[in-house]
């Protein structure tokens, strides 16, 4: 019925700790695939092999992610856009970013702005506000910092972005769905 709330067939740790997304992204596939082993020797000698009972207080019952849980607003701490960022890149779908009712930048990677690209007085701009497009990425404010923003798409869709301000999504999402 829910997510991760069936029989545990097998638990293979693997480790976190202090790595990047990319090192704990290929140390899960390793233990995938050292797992997918493991369990195919089990059912060889076992045919009717069923695993265990899972606890009811170690169930997970999550709603599926929708498009407001992959959606940045420029109000969000530079954490908080990290994370959200960090956690929908390839092979998921990509963060999103709204530039207006029905487009919207695919995000591959956001992080704390060059100091080369901090105007003097970047915190009395309004969350949003772009202060540069750049070859491979445009720097915009957020809630608490100035961020570097590398969009997946082509240049030519979001360099004119300069200057100008994005709003948060709900903006565009209502103009997008008022006019269904």
């Amino acid at each position: 019925e829910g997510i991760d709330s069936g029989r545990i067939l097998l638990q293979v740790p693997f480790p976190v700790g202090k790595r990047t997304i990319n090192e704990v992204n290929s140390n899960m596939n390793q233990c995938g695939y050292e797992g997918t082993r493991k369990l195919i020797q089990i059912f060889e000698k076992s045919k009717n092999y069923i695993g265990c009972e899972q606890l009811p207080d170690f169930q997970n019952y999550w709603r599926k992610r929708n498009e407001h849980d992959i959606t940045l607003d420029p109000r969000m701490s530079l954490e908080m856009l990290i994370k959200v960022t960090n956690s929908f890149v390839i092979p998921y779908p990509g963060a999103r970013l709204w530039i207006a009712p029905d487009i919207y930048l695919t995000i591959l990677e956001v992080k704390k702005a060059h100091e080369k690209d901090y105007p003097p007085n970047w915190f009395n701009y309004e969350h949003g506000y772009i202060f540069s497009t750049r070859e491979d990425y445009l720097v915009m404010r957020v809630e608490d910092d100035v961020a570097e923003i590398s969009p997946i798409e082509e240049k030519h869709i979001w360099k004119n972005l300069y200057k100008t301000k994005i709003y948060p999504p709900t903006f565009y999402l209502q103009k997008k769905y008022a006019s269904v």
